[in-house]
């Protein structure tokens, strides 16, 4: 049981963070900007980026002085919420920021003065920072909607919503605004002690380390040979020998891999993990102790960015009403840029992002491995605990009003939240980026007892493990001062974002920008976004479907849920090709793409979870899907996968009226989908 709970831990201290602080000055033109750590974060979460970014933006547009604010809210430990009686929620860091930044609080000064004409906001939000930033940005615009009893007097709410209106940037590093795989997934334990989505993923995670492929790896056979001459001796040879940057980071892949399958194995061969259905109450007492105090994560952290938590939900709903309403669209302006990270390809030998050239054969197949257990195309989809889709601010949806109970729903029907922002002539941004969700050392250097040799083998792995292939999402030093010496792959899009020289301001140093980005003309900087959205394939779709409260049928586990939901498969008329990509194939033969949906493999492929209102019982559930050019070099088939393609279901809870939906899904996008049944 104590490995389970380790793995369980090892989990959740996988999103940590770091932070910095800048006093301002006193110019015509302030560019406010605030950074929002995630979990487990504090004063160090962005490393030296705020003792440094000032003067490069300064350089790049001179016309605003940059005021950075470094700013902290409780996580983890500092929550204590039930031992003062609070429900900890993403709402109370709202109240908390508006009190410290713009009404003032406790008698101190608000740390943003009044505003002057040509003042602006910018937010830099990392991981759940980012699902902190959105719901600061929608509490504040609809006055707390859905928590009255929190909203402020009429003077209040005009002028917190006046300094909304002020925000330019809201700009997301590996951001969690509509959910995390990782906390879907634990909170399934953590609220009640259930392990049947742990015994679920535990055979998927087993299969993986059984691979032989990854075998070759953690067994050392068959593996060195294809590297170079002496590796297996200096992979496994003294510590305190000087390695190479490669040598490095072979010996880093295959220690992670060697803990994790050891761990794997462990668990799912322990006899009390095999014949235990659920644990004590007083079991998962004690992991949250144990998390809060060795890994500061607090469990009401997790429960708000699981994929189907009523935040997110809540988010969704404003984000539509801010989009769908001009005297809101209009109003508040704020850009969204989503720099998503994606997990790199381990071993690559070519300096591209194509996921194709590996240095031996055996990386290949782990890469194959990953993408088996991990939703996506060509890689590993996510950063870490955020899938590109969670990440992504824009999403598609379709939303209905009582009285369609009985009739289908087409895919013209879903929405674009990107068309909507387009409308007002400030497009919202994706990027792209190879880098890794957050380090994870400061929480493994802290593990002890059991916990202590899956923390060793792991933090000498990663402490050595080469930047260029897993940068850290947030993390920013003091050589990204000068382009020459930055590698992060995130600055570089912070500073175009935050300066916005697109907008064609002839004062902006738009050479500067470009010296960054490595390239002479403006638009060379996206070609290294455009080579990886071109692999993207993962999406999400999300599913409202609220059943009268008078409903009796059995909706006691996410298993008898989803028996009614049934998609149009067309697995079986498929030939030749690839048996691994045939399993839930929503495409047709003739089709330029291939689609799938809730593959077995993939870990949380699909889960389900029951609200109860006064009026209704909601079914809320998710699915994992991925959709790709049947030719990778087909531009009529990404333009389709970039407008949207169908995925048809049928909807049929015995003793109600069925429900066809065509939803429409788009690579890296989630699809949000509210309906009702009667």
């Amino acid at each position: 049981m104590k490995l389970l709970l380790s793995l369980v831990l090892v989990a959740f201290i996988s999103s940590c963070s770091y932070l910095g602080l800048r006093s301002p000055s006193s110019t015509t033109k302030k560019h406010y900007i605030i950074t929002m750590h995630g979990v487990r974060g504090n004063a160090e979460s962005y490393g030296e980026f705020h003792q440094f970014v000032g003067d490069t933006l300064k350089q790049i547009d001179p016309a605003y002085e940059y005021v950075l604010f470094n700013w902290t809210y409780p996580v983890g430990a500092a929550v204590n919420d039930k031992e003062k009686g609070i429900d900890w929620e993403p709402h109370l860091i709202a109240d908390k920021f508006n009190k410290e930044f713009i009404l003032g609080n406790d008698g101190k000064d608000a740390l943003i003065p009044e505003l002057g004409p040509e003042d602006k906001i910018s937010i830099l939000a990392y991981s759940m920072g980012g699902q902190m930033a959105m719901t600061w940005y929608y509490d504040s615009m609809f006055n707390f909607k859905f928590h009255p009893s929190m909203a402020y007097n009429a003077e209040d709410a005009a002028k917190v919503q006046s300094y909304v209106a002020r925000v330019e940037n809201v700009v997301g590093l590996g951001p969690v605004y509509w959910g995390s795989i990782d906390a879907e997934l634990g909170w399934s334990f953590l609220e009640n002690g259930s392990l049947a989505e742990i015994h679920k993923v535990l055979p998927k995670a087993k299969a993986f380390c059984d691979d032989q492929a990854i075998h070759s790896i953690t067994q050392g056979k068959g593996f060195w040979s294809n590297l170079y001459e002496g590796a297996k001796e200096k992979v496994w040879g003294d510590d305190k020998k000087v390695y190479t940057q490669k040598e490095m980071n072979d010996r880093a892949v295959r220690n992670a891999l060697i803990a994790t399958c050891a761990s794997v194995n462990s668990v799912a061969n322990n006899m009390i993990v095999k014949n235990v259905q659920s644990v004590p109450s007083m079991v998962v007492s004690g992991l949250t102790k144990v998390m809060k105090s060795v890994g500061n994560v607090n469990p009401s952290e997790m429960n708000h960015m699981r994929l189907t938590s009523d935040v997110i939900n809540e988010l969704r709903v404003n984000r539509i009403s801010h989009l769908m309403l001009d005297q809101y669209r209009t109003k508040y302006r704020a850009r969204w840029t989503s720099i998503v990270g994606v997990f790199p390809c381990l071993g690559k030998s070519d300096a591209g992002l194509t996921c194709t050239g590996f240095q031996s054969e055996e990386y290949r197949k782990v890469n194959e491995q990953l993408v088996t257990i991990f939703s996506g195309n060509k890689r590993r989809e996510t950063d870490g605990p955020v899938f590109s889709p969670g990440a992504t601010a824009d999403f598609l949806y379709y939303v209905e009003t009582p009285g369609n109970e009985a009739k289908p729903v087409p895919e013209s029907s879903y929405v674009n939240t990107a068309d909507l922002q387009r409308s007002i002539n400030i497009p919202s941004r994706e990027i792209f980026v190879e880098n890794m969700h957050a380090t994870v050392l400061p929480a493994i250097d802290g593990l002890s007892g059991i916990l202590a040799p899956v923390g060793d083998a792991l933090a000498g792995g990663l402490s050595k493990f080469d930047k260029s292939l897993g940068v850290d999402v947030v993390i920013m030093n003091k050589e990204c001062a000068k382009p020459e010496t930055c590698k992060h792959p995130n600055f570089k899009h912070v500073i175009e974002t935050l300066t916005n020289c697109e907008a064609g301001r002839i004062a902006c140093n738009q050479r500067l920008v470009n010296k960054y980005f490595g390239v002479e003309l403006d638009s060379d900087r996206y070609n290294e976004n455009e080579k990886l959205r071109s692999e993207m394939g993962s999406y999400v779709l999300v599913m409202n479907i609220r059943l009268p409260k008078s409903y009796k049928g059995d909706l006691s586990s996410p298993e008898k849920i989803l028996k009614n939901i049934t998609f149009g498969y067309n697995t079986g008329k498929h030939q030749g090709a690839d048996k691994a990509r045939l399993e839930n194939r929503l495409d047709n033969p003739g089709d330029l793409y291939a689609n799938q949906i809730a593959r077995s493999k993939e870990i949380m492929n699909s889960y389900a979870i029951v609200k109860e209102y006064n009026d209704s019982r909601v079914v809320r559930l998710f699915f994992l899907g991925r959709a790709w050019p049947k030719d990778a070099k087909n531009a009529q088939a990404r333009a389709q996968l970039n407008d949207g393609v169908p995925v048809r279901m049928a909807i049929k809870f015995p003793g109600l009226t069925p429900r066809n939906v065509t939803a429409k899904v788009r690579p890296s996008y989630s699809t949000y989908t509210d309906i009702y049944i009667k």
